[in-house]
């Protein structure tokens, strides 16, 4: 590895007419010039097809049904605070929830959970494909 002080070795040439760096073997972005001691990040090297590469992990279908009785009875219990909507997934509702709770100094908390007690009951009287449908790919985050 070169010092700070020590120029860097000189680009190559490739056949199609890119600069390689010598140190990583990548090529150069185009419009670089090799002769200044200013240089960019190598481009990344094509994907290889015949690379078997990793996919995104698969959830089983019931997924979000299995939560539903968490999210049932957090909506029940803990309603005003809007556990219940993070944990399936509905940030941005469990954050309005909580914060009408706190902001109002609790009186917002009465209308939360209420809401919460209603969600609480819808969630656990759903079957699970109904659940899965309605709550399961964040398409639903109120009743």
């Amino acid at each position: 590895m070169n010092t700070p002080n020590e120029p860097r070795p000189r680009p190559r040439l490739s056949a199609s007419g890119e600069y390689i760096d010598p140190v990583t073997g990548g090529a150069y972005m185009s419009g670089n010039n090799p002769s200044s001691n200013q240089w960019s990040a190598p481009t990344s090297p094509p994907l290889n097809p015949q690379y078997q590469y990793p996919q995104a992990p698969q959830f089983p279908q019931n997924y979000v049904a299995d939560k539903k009785v968490a999210a049932g009875i957090c909506g029940i219990l803990l309603g005003a605070l809007g556990i219940h909507k993070f944990i399936l997934g509905y940030s941005n509702a469990g954050l309005i929830m909580l914060l009408v709770s706190v902001l109002t100094c609790g009186i917002g908390a009465i209308p939360m959970s209420i809401i919460g007690l209603i969600e609480g009951i819808i969630y656990l009287t759903k079957s699970d494909q109904e659940f899965q449908q309605q709550y399961g790919n964040n398409q639903k985050p109120w009743f």
